[in-house]
């Protein structure tokens, strides 16, 4: 094939990757980290390859904070059923998973499905509005206040039976 047809691929200026992992790599981790059900482990190579897919991806990424949400949330979700399906586990119950958050938190965000964990994270914890929760998550604002609502009532609900027991 001569050089005449061969399309060079822009890489992306190191400094710019760097500027927005200082400026959304922890709380990208943060949300990810959530979602995984306080798996660190998970959390860690989410936003990691998350970062290094941007990095191919970058000359067509319009919104890069949404695009690498995106991207973790996938990446996150995609691990935790390739570990349930392969140890037959929920993946945040595995024995050797290690957690970041306590176990009275873990255990309440186990009710929730992945898509609620990060909703939830992000309008309580990131202070975001439900606008830009549904651009950062790809969403509608009517989806993200369903999953919204679903996440409070599901953590009221185990919230709730603890205090009972």
């Amino acid at each position: 094939m001569s050089n005449e047809y061969r399309r060079e691929v822009p890489i992306a200026r190191p400094e710019s990757v760097v500027s927005l992992y200082q400026e959304f790599g922890g709380e990208l981790w943060r949300a990810l980290l959530v979602v995984s059900g306080g798996r660190s482990d998970v959390a860690e190579d989410a936003v990691a390859e998350a970062f290094a897919r941007y990095l191919s991806h970058y000359p067509t990424v319009r919104d890069p904070r949404a695009w690498l949400y995106r991207t973790g949330f996938r990446i996150v979700v995609a691990e935790m059923k390739r570990e349930r399906r392969d140890r037959g586990l929920p993946a945040v119950q595995a024995e050797d998973a290690v957690s970041m958050l306590s176990l009275g938190l873990r255990d309440a965000l186990r009710g929730l499905t992945p898509e609620q964990r990060l909703v939830a994270f992000l309008v309580y914890e990131a202070d975001l509005p439900l606008a830009e929760v549904a651009r950062l998550t790809g969403s509608s604002v009517a989806a993200v206040k369903m999953r919204l609502h679903r996440a409070r009532r599901a953590l009221r609900d185990e919230l709730r039976e603890d205090t009972s027991v």
